[in-house]
């Protein structure tokens, strides 16, 4: 209670010794609890505070071997941990933010039909012989493709923001990315890495896979030196757009398991399209990379 003058001081003891920002200074309700302290007081906030007093109850069950702690809370080996056949059980709480949104975009990045279609482009602009031209519609086709992406992770983030006190969607994100993961896993083992990459032989090609072929084809004629600079600029950027919108169905596993977890860190809304730029910033850095 800060009304009394005693507690002043108390809480500029723990202003300090848990680094509280200083525009943080005075906003209440503020709650420190093992190493960490939250701000205001929601749902999310809520779940965090039980997973904390949870943990300091197994602690206390394990150290002191003390039965009475095991009732106090029940759940969080349920809440913080995943078991994995094999591999046991893996700890899924502390993770930071920055440390998801990296990895998650560096895997997310290695999407064969993305980068061969960067790489069909790269083939064509090389021909030029204009390091420039290679430069500028080669970072224009990397930059769209970045910028195509975090649309689409920040309008999962919202929706998933706007229905997120509906538990059931969890478990139906859960069986979409293991039914993304299947499929994935069955060209893996048929030997498809890219169907742009294979020429069938009397077999049909789905609608997206005509589509992409159409577009590098146009890819193909755009590229060449005897278009204008500044008209295959634009075209190759509404090209960017067109095979990245494509390429979105064959990874959405990635990014929809992403959002969802991000949805759970108790951030400002400025903080998760930060970290979504951060997942864009991975996600492209192999593309980048290509064109240098």
């Amino acid at each position: 209670n800060i009304a009394e003058s005693k507690n002043v001081d108390k809480l500029k003891e723990y202003y300090k010794n848990y680094k509280v920002l200083e525009q943080e200074y005075g906003i209440v309700p503020i709650t420190f609890i093992g190493s960490e302290y939250f701000i205001g007081f929601d749902n999310s906030i809520k779940e965090n505070l039980e997973l904390k007093i949870t943990n300091f109850v197994n602690e206390c069950k394990q150290k002191t071997f003390d039965p009475s702690c095991e009732n106090k809370l029940d759940g969080v080996s349920k809440k913080e941990r995943i078991v994995i056949p094999l591999l046991g059980a893996i700890n899924v709480s502390g993770v930071h933010p920055f440390l998801l949104s990296a990895i998650f975009g560096f895997l997310d990045g290695f999407n064969a039909c993305a980068l061969m279609a960067l790489a069909f482009l790269l083939a064509v602009l090389v021909g030029t012989g204009d390091r420039k031209r290679i430069l500028v519609i080669g970072g224009t086709f990397v930059f769209v493709s970045g910028l195509v992406y975090f649309m689409f992770i920040s309008a999962w983030l919202n929706l998933f923001m706007f229905i997120s006190y509906i538990k059931v969607t969890s478990i139906i994100i859960g069986f979409i990315v293991i039914f993304f993961g299947a499929v994935l896993m069955r060209e893996y083992i048929v030997k498809i890495v890219c169907k742009i990459c294979n020429t069938p032989e009397n077999t049909k090609e789905s609608f997206l896979t005509k589509m992409q072929r159409k577009i590098f084809a146009k890819m193909s004629s755009v590229g060449k030196s005897s278009v204008s600079f500044w008209v295959a600029i634009p075209v190759v950027a509404m090209l960017a757009a067109g095979v990245n919108t494509i390429e979105l169905f064959c990874s959405l596993g990635f990014p929809m398991a992403y959002t969802k977890i991000l949805t759970t860190y108790n951030l400002n809304p400025l903080a998760y399209y930060l970290y979504i730029l951060v997942y864009i910033f991975f996600y492209v850095l192999d593309q980048f990379v290509i064109l240098l």
